[in-house]
């Protein structure tokens, strides 16, 4: 099932490269020069482990040095990586090793990374039993988000990879050599991994990655007067755009992937800070696919579908040409036909080629024989001003999960906001009201009803009326 890379195809990553140009920053700096040394020495003790083409190497570290230095080593070692976002809890980490079946894990212990520095941590290597060696051309392997159920496994090749280096380096606005770039995308994802650490990489660019102090530290620090460009999900904007005393003089590029952007949140970030937020879409199986980073491009617009990819929106469903399926794993495979997958947004797609959003296909439910956007309705409840954040599901009938710092919004003022704008049939059944709502590892809002319920498993579920 997991594949390995045919050759070491990022070896002009590394020799290109300034060697004494700074590459990448956390706590302290790492050049171009240290990197290729450090990546080099890694890859030799990979080797002594026996690690090489057709090895299946599961990669599980937190965001640092380290993780680059390690990931880029695997694959100068021709090794098949699957990358697992460190924050998983240990169950979730064994089920996507069981998914998966790597033959090593590369991975640190907990308590090795609280007393070394935050751009290092400790490396061991665990032989896994029952794992396979790699088939086939993939060179990475990764996860969906799993927020509406069991992950998907989606393998990449070195040519897509590359492909999608090459999109980046031709779009307009993108970061160049020596600029510095704030990614706060887990390098795990595929845009803060190719989109942000490879595309530096690339062009000469400098990465800088948020320390364990926080957010706020990384934005008031003294490093942050020459950010040019930040990378992020829409819920790091929303906080930048919160954060008092906050300035970012050289910014001049917020680039958004992951979710829907929401209107509010541009408006107030555009206002804060000065820069429009500029939206990048694409999925974990195809890679980027639409952008706009120079002129201003509010939601719902995703930008302009880039040079090389064929897009199509069919019964207002978005479909990306793919040829062969990128999934894995089983049970999967109707989302790919005739070599176009099915993303499940829903979208327009104009003559000039500019791609709008509109929410997912699967978020449409048939309620008395009427149809409901459960988007539409999770949009409304967000503008309710005590609500930071909703999820609305079908299960068995329609809910909504709210989130409202304190539990401070009231089931009656949720009933009556919706009433005022929403016609009685899309009006939730019930309405679960909790402080905050679960989110996966890489920050999205979880949908899965199953989950939901059990984060709400303390929490009174109130009938609403409609």
């Amino acid at each position: 099932m997991l594949t390995p890379a045919p050759a070491w195809w990022g070896a002009s990553l590394l020799d290109d490269a300034d060697p004494d140009a700074v590459f990448a920053r956390i706590g302290g700096t790492l050049t171009f020069g240290e990197l290729a040394r450090r990546v080099s020495d890694h890859g030799a003790r990979l080797a002594e482990a026996g690690i090489g083409p057709g090895s299946s190497v599961a990669l599980c570290l937190p965001p640092s040095f380290t993780l680059i230095e390690v990931l880029l080593a695997l694959w100068s070692r021709q090794a098949t990586v699957v990358l697992i976002d460190f924050r998983h809890t240990s169950s979730e980490l064994r089920r996507l090793l069981e998914l998966s079946r790597p033959q090593t894990l590369v991975t640190t212990a907990a308590d090795a990374t609280g007393s070394a520095a935050p751009e290092e941590c400790r490396v061991d290597l665990q032989e896994l039993r029952d794992g396979q060696p790699a088939e086939g051309t993939h060179c990475l392997v990764q996860f969906s988000s799993g927020s509406t159920g069991t992950p998907k496994i989606i393998g990449r090749s070195a040519r897509s990879i590359q492909d999608e280096l090459a999109k980046y380096a031709a779009l307009p606005g993108m970061p160049r050599a020596g600029e510095r770039t704030l990614v706060l995308n887990s390098p795990v994802h595929t845009m803060g991994l190719v989109g942000g650490i490879l595309h530096a990489l690339n062009v000469g660019a400098e990465v800088m990655l948020p320390t364990g102090q926080g957010l706020a530290a990384a934005l008031r620090g003294p490093q942050a007067a020459t950010i040019r460009a930040v990378f992020g999900v829409p819920m790091h904007f929303d906080v930048i755009s919160r954060i008092s005393a906050v300035a970012l003089p050289a910014l001049r590029l917020a680039v958004s992937a992951g979710e829907i952007m929401k209107d509010d949140v541009w408006a107030r970030f555009h206002e804060r800070l000065g820069v429009p937020i500029s939206p990048v879409y694409g999925t974990t199986e195809t890679g980027v696919i639409s952008a706009e980073l120079v002129a201003v491009c509010p939601p719902p617009s995703v930008g302009k579908v880039l040079p090389g990819t064929r897009v199509v929106v069919q019964n207002d469903e978005v479909f990306v040409h793919v040829g062969t399926s990128p999934y894995l794993g089983r049970g999967d495979e109707h989302r790919v036909r005739d070599g176009w997958l099915r993303t499940f947004d829903r979208g327009t797609l104009d003559a000039t080629g500019e791609l709008r959003l509109q929410g997912r296909a699967d978020s449409l439910v048939v309620v008395g024989g009427l149809k409901v956007d459960l988007r539409e309705v999770e949009i409304l409840l967000g503008r309710h001003p005590q609500v930071a954040e909703a999820v609305v599901i079908q299960d068995s009938s329609v809910k909504a999960y709210i989130g409202s710092p304190g539990g401070g919004v009231q089931t009656a003022s949720l009933i009556a906001w919706c009433r005022e704008h929403l016609s009685g049939y899309k009006i939730p059944s019930t309405f679960v009201v909790c402080d905050a709502l679960p989110r996966t590892v890489s920050g999205k809002v979880v949908r899965d009803a199953g989950v939901l319920r059990r984060h709400a498993v303390e929490q009174t579920p109130v009938e609403g009326a409609r």
